[in-house]
């Protein structure tokens, strides 16, 4: 068989064949070695030097992001857009020398010396770690703003407190005065949404703990009577409970007595409380640590929480909505001196409410500037906030209202001591009374 011999002129050919492969190489080695990001040595300099294991371990990968289109669909990378979103790109020599130089500026605070090439190492891939974190941070963040947004705006449209309360705690803003101005908006937060289940307590008293449910009315009648089943069934309601009404013959003829703060297990939306005195006995009114509570009151007296120990309040709350109406809160009734009462512990933005034409008196209204309280067409009389205090209240909107300040440094003690009021001249012998 004949054999076809290359002639010369091919040999130069072969020659630059060889030369191009060579170099095509060695070409594909540098672009491997420029996938990864130069070490803290090329950073500082500028330039190129020589890799640590060290700084070999910390690099980030090159990685091409599909682009979006316009209307928010991956598309084909193209080559510049994979210049956009290479992570080379991104860790610009401008970007990175401030990255060493705030992480050396860190670690001189506490330190004399200079922080060392590994310490820098770590530091730089925690640097780029988090920058590639953060955006899909702000993004969650966003949306979860916006989730929250829609939460309150959909709250104040269906009346529903408890999303209220909750969206107002979570964002650390109270809700706005001008929902408390709106008389109407304000009464739909406290429109029962379950059918009244009537249960008269005069006599029986298991029936109370027996008929804790949703939409359940206490009827007492003239008397005094104890409510500690109330209350332990309370605390055990984690599940919370929805359009409970307490209603009493008179506020001045049922007496209703805590044997401790009413602590609900959890949200108890639209408690109505109507015609009766409440006598804390040295307890809290509320103190409400779990689950959200929204209170109606309409011609009641809240008498005996001033009693000179904590928050000594009538209400002590993470987050309430309160709207009293007719009703008279008195200070002097506890085992205390008149001089410590206060109207709301309020501990966070959550907690509202509306007073109209309510009587309340030697007892301090401060709110320590958290919250929204609106006071329409109310006589405070001598309140213990003097009145620089009263003067930098935040939080605070009187409609119709006259206020009366206690010169407590100017009367003194004695005369606090005088303001002391016993039950007994509102209900005669109201211990022996008591129904248990």
């Amino acid at each position: 068989m004949e054999r076809r011999i290359l002639s010369r002129p091919f040999m130069p050919m072969l020659a630059v064949g060889a030369t191009i492969f060579v170099a095509g190489m060695i070409l594909g080695g540098l672009i491997l070695r420029s996938e990864f990001e130069p070490d803290v040595d090329d950073l500082e300099s500028g330039g190129a030097s020589k890799r640590s294991p060290a700084i070999r371990d910390a690099v980030i990968p090159r990685r091409r992001a599909p682009l979006l289109r316009e209307n928010g669909s991956e598309g084909s990378t193209s080559p510049r857009g994979q210049e956009r979103t290479d992570a080379g790109v991104l860790f610009s020599q401008a970007l990175m020398d401030h990255a060493i130089q705030g992480i050396k500026d860190g670690w001189s605070k506490s330190r004399q010396e200079e922080i060392s090439r590994d310490k820098l190492t770590a530091g730089l891939k925690r640097f780029k770690d988090t920058v590639l974190r953060i955006p899909l941070t702000i993004g969650e963040a966003l949306a979860q703003e916006q989730n929250d947004v829609e939460k309150w705006n959909r709250a104040i449209r269906e009346g529903n407190g408890v999303d209220l309360l909750e969206a107002a705690d979570k964002s650390s803003t109270a809700p706005p005065m001008s929902l408390l101005e709106d008389k109407e908006q304000v009464e739909k937060f406290f429109l029962s949404k379950n059918p009244e289940k009537l249960i008269q307590l005069n006599s029986d008293k298991r029936k109370m703990a027996e008929s804790l449910t949703d939409g359940a009315t206490l009827e007492f009648g003239p008397g005094v009577f104890d409510l500690g089943a109330l209350q332990r069934v309370l605390r055990m309601k984690r599940s919370g409970l929805r359009d409970l009404t307490i209603r009493g013959a008179g506020m001045d003829q049922t007496l209703l007595v805590l044997n401790s703060d009413l602590s609900p297990g959890g949200h108890i939306e639209r408690l109505h409380v109507k015609n009766c005195t409440i006598h804390c006995n040295n307890n809290y009114l509320f103190d409400q640590r779990r689950g959200v509570v929204t209170m109606e009151a309409e011609f009641v007296r809240v008498v005996g929480f001033d009693m000179g120990a904590g928050g000594s309040c009538m209400v002590s709350a993470n987050q309430s909505f309160l709207y009293f109406r007719h009703c008279r809160i008195e200070g002097g009734y506890s085992r205390a001196i008149v001089g410590s009462g206060n109207l709301i512990d309020v501990r966070s933005e959550g907690l509202v409410s509306r007073f109209e034409d309510c009587r309340m008196s030697h007892i301090s209204i401060g709110a320590g500037g958290r919250g929204n309280h609106l006071f329409v067409g109310c006589n405070l009389v001598e309140i213990l906030d003097s009145p620089a205090s009263w003067a930098r209240q935040k939080g605070i909107q009187l409609i119709d209202t006259r206020v009366s300040h206690f010169q407590r440094y100017v009367e003194g003690a004695e005369r606090l001591k005088s303001l002391k009021f016993d039950l007994n001249d509102l209900f005669p012998d109201w211990k022996k009374k008591m129904k248990r």
